[in-house]
């Protein structure tokens, strides 16, 4: 009867839901260490980068290949994502959360509220816009908290993440939940109605946190704009998301700091217009 028991108990353990399995990461991050590596065309692809902070050269899979992200089917190939169909609605309604910072009570209680807000406005996918923790397992924890199923969690390092570990919780996390993009390294995503255009890392030297943060310049955003003729040829607005803003002007702009004056970044400001 014993052995019996232990067997139907060994089975229970490799039953484990989807959902389980993200909820025990999410409160225990290192049970992520011993699962396979994910499989996903995405996986594979940032597990060849997993040291950079942008893509290395902008090559393209000489075939595309199929990627489900929350249920939608996309074309990935090698660098960009493509929606094969329009969205639903015909609106495509983005959620952003930005410097998230840690996995602290107030920040999963406020996450918590954030993510029913996002599921009653019916998002098509969401942000993680930088800053999203200091430490690897915090961000695992983070970003599978966001991965609900419902959305695409489309993620970008800010100025506190360091390059490697911003990668390795990406791919941890991937595990778990398939529907992660690493927009640093992908930096085109079409959701069939818009399409995001993403530059991940600090303009600043002085705030990158970490020796291996990912510090941007004017490559980097000359190389982005290579994407953006492509991107003004599919259905809808190109939206681009960083972590840091370009520079304002005046005590009212976005990039205001206290005692710092306006603090975004001057190439930002010129890319944009």
């Amino acid at each position: 009867m014993a052995s019996k028991l232990i067997a139907l108990a060994g089975l229970l353990v490799l039953a484990v839901t989807p959902v389980q399995q993200r909820q025990q990461a999410i409160a225990d991050p290192e049970i992520l260490e011993h699962l396979p590596a994910a499989a996903s065309p995405l996986a594979r692809a940032l597990a060849g980068q997993s040291l950079r902070c942008f893509p290395g050269k902008f090559t393209r899979l000489p075939n595309s290949e199929k990627v489900t992200l929350a249920g939608r089917q996309f074309d990935f190939d090698g660098l960009t994502l493509t929606a094969r169909a329009g969205d639903a609605d015909g609106v495509v309604t983005l959620g952003v959360l930005g410097a998230l910072k840690d996995f602290e009570s107030e920040t999963r209680l406020a996450l918590a509220e954030y993510l029913k807000r996002f599921t009653n406005a019916g998002i098509d996918a969401l942000v993680l816009a930088g800053d999203i923790a200091a430490s690897e397992g915090e961000m695992v924890q983070l970003m599978l908290s966001a991965c609900t199923g419902r959305w695409p969690v489309l993620v970008l390092s800010g100025n506190s993440e360091s390059r490697a570990a911003f990668n390795r919780a990406v791919l941890a996390a991937m595990k778990v939940c398939p529907d992660i993009v690493n927009l640093d390294l992908f930096p085109r995503v079409d959701l069939g109605g818009a399409t995001l255009l993403a530059l991940g890392g600090y303009h600043d030297r002085r705030f990158v946190h970490q020796r291996s943060g990912c510090l941007y310049g004017q490559a980097q955003i000359e190389r982005l704009a290579t994407l953006l003729p492509e991107a003004k040829t599919a259905t809808g607005p190109v939206v681009f998301l960083s972590h840091g803003p370009p520079l304002g002007d005046g005590p009212r702009a976005l990039d205001r700091a206290v005692e710092g004056g306006n603090v975004g970044d001057p190439l930002l400001a010129s890319f944009l217009v």
